[in-house]
């Protein structure tokens, strides 16, 4: 009997500027993506799986220390990478990175990797998110000189201050707009509002005609196999 060899996604390379806050306006397409997990409150697989559910892949930038908490096994890691979603490096703790020593910054980033290298067998993340979204020149050159592009965003709806549910729809719809990524949040508090907002969110981007995809994807990114 042959058996055959299922590639597997094991990275992705970047590619265009050092910097990113939004996609080509060409393309009507939009990214979600989502900060600080894995997370219990709700616990990330019911993300995973209710995005799955709607068809809509989405990007996770995780904290490196909250994967041995939360997803030990990297169960939820490896089903975000099946679902056809895509993972990014939120740095180990979260700290402010313009507080720290470039070989401090430099471990925050390595450490975060090798998290979400052991939880999904394998994969290199080649996006970085920075917590708070601050940076500097000197930390977008470390992180490029380290294989990642450094991800903003220019779509807030503001989650992370529990606003309600419509109000994270509305703002979302409000300012969606052809390359628009989406910065919401599956960790770092009770995040049950942004779960909920998910399926209206979907649903009404879709009506507009945009096309969901993941960061990698929008920003034409080669992806690796093995």
């Amino acid at each position: 009997m042959v058996l055959l060899h299922i590639p597997r996604l094991v990275g992705c390379v970047p590619s265009g500027p050092d910097w990113v806050f939004t996609g080509p306006r060409k393309l009507r397409e939009i990214a979600l993506t989502f900060d600080d997990g894995p997370w219990d409150t709700p616990p990330t697989a019911e993300f995973v799986q209710e995005l799955a559910r709607l068809h809509a892949p989405a990007t996770f930038f995780e904290i490196g220390e909250h994967i041995p908490e939360y997803d030990p096994r990297g169960t939820v890691e490896r089903e975000m990478l099946a679902d056809g979603d895509m993972i990014g490096d939120h740095t180990w703790s979260h700290p402010d990175m313009l507080g720290l020593s470039a070989s401090a910054q430099r471990q925050q980033l390595s450490l975060a990797a090798d998290a979400i290298r052991k939880a999904t067998g394998g994969f290199e993340p080649c996006l970085f998110r920075a917590p708070y979204g601050a940076v500097d020149p000197s930390l977008l050159k470390l992180a490029r000189s380290m294989g990642f592009t450094t991800i903003q965003w220019d779509i807030d709806p503001r989650d992370w201050a529990l606003p309600g549910e419509s109000e994270i729809i509305d703002n979302v719809l409000d300012n969606a707009h052809n390359g628009g990524i989406i910065e919401e949040h599956f960790g770092g508090g009770p995040r049950y509002e942004t779960l909920d907002a998910l399926p209206e969110e979907v649903a009404g981007l879709r009506k507009r005609g945009y096309q969901l995809v993941t960061l990698t994807q929008m920003l034409g990114y080669k992806l690796v196999y093995r």
